[in-house]
């Protein structure tokens, strides 16, 4: 996740020291699981010694944890209580279980629900295929919008020049052979998927891998996030099933975009 300064822009309402302690809790990710206080200034622009009593005060806390010879910090398990909190009282989470958790038993594929967030998308439910276990089947895991077929249906159903506007901001990077990273091809991978209600994705995140996702509304007719399925790819041949799959996809997305009329977002 991008680290980004907090600007006041007239507003005395915001806290700058709260802002810098969490500029530090986000410098901790997937790709920096362990940071030293060298590379916390770097990842944060604080000082040496803003950046020493920030990571002393989250220690102290309990939200960081330090090692005592190597003297790095990693996140703490307290992270997770604030996870569990809104995991389990999230009506937009409640609404989309049971539909992730019956397209899984069907399919037996890897099924998730992600949220868009800009240039990402993040997972609130993961679901792991039954036959198959994924390293990134897990709650908060983040995919990039521009070559999945998660971030494509989404941005479908956005303005065009918004969703223009995301893939020319988006870190493309070829993750595969087959990742698509021109943004007027990735524009055309986007219409196709407006047009068909649906985006697929083969081989463009992970190699071997085929996905296939449909996005969930908001009451303003937003697409706010997705449910898609990953397979191998060579089990996601069988045409047959590949339409089984893409019309109880479509039948579940299209539920709770349906349920979501009662409910106003504004993120989540």
């Amino acid at each position: 996740m991008t680290n980004k300064t907090i600007t006041k822009n007239g507003d005395n309402l915001t806290i700058g020291a709260l802002e810098k302690g969490f500029r530090v809790l986000d410098a901790f990710s997937t790709s920096h699981p362990e940071l030293g206080l060298s590379e916390i200034v770097g990842l944060t622009g604080l000082s040496k010694s803003s950046a020493q009593q920030y990571t002393h005060t989250l220690h102290r806390l309990g939200f960081l944890d330090k090692n005592p010879q190597s003297r790095r910090y990693t996140l703490s398990h307290k992270v997770l209580r604030h996870a569990h909190a809104f995991l389990s009282t999230n009506r937009l989470v409640e609404r989309a279980t049971p539909h992730v958790a019956e397209l899984r038993r069907q399919f037996h594929n890897r099924v998730g629900f992600g949220y868009h967030d800009d240039t990402e998308v993040i997972y609130l439910i993961a679901l792991q295929s039954n036959r198959a276990v994924y390293a990134t089947a897990h709650p908060g895991f983040r995919i990039p919008v521009y070559c999945t077929a998660t971030g494509k249906c989404i941005l479908a159903f956005l303005p065009e020049d918004q969703a223009q506007d995301i893939i020319n901001r988006s870190d493309r990077v070829k993750r595969t052979d087959m990742t698509v990273v021109d943004p007027e091809e990735i524009m055309e991978d986007v219409r196709l998927a407006r047009a068909q209600g649906y985006a697929t994705a083969r081989n463009e995140f992970n190699p071997t891998e085929i996905n296939i996702s449909a996005p969930v509304f908001n009451i303003s007719g937003t697409p706010v996030g997705a449910i898609a399925t990953t397979s191998h790819s060579i089990d996601g041949d069988n045409a047959q099933r590949a339409e089984e799959l893409i019309q109880a996809l479509l039948e579940a997305t299209r539920a709770i975009s349906h349920q979501n009329q009662s409910i106003t977002y504004e993120g989540i």
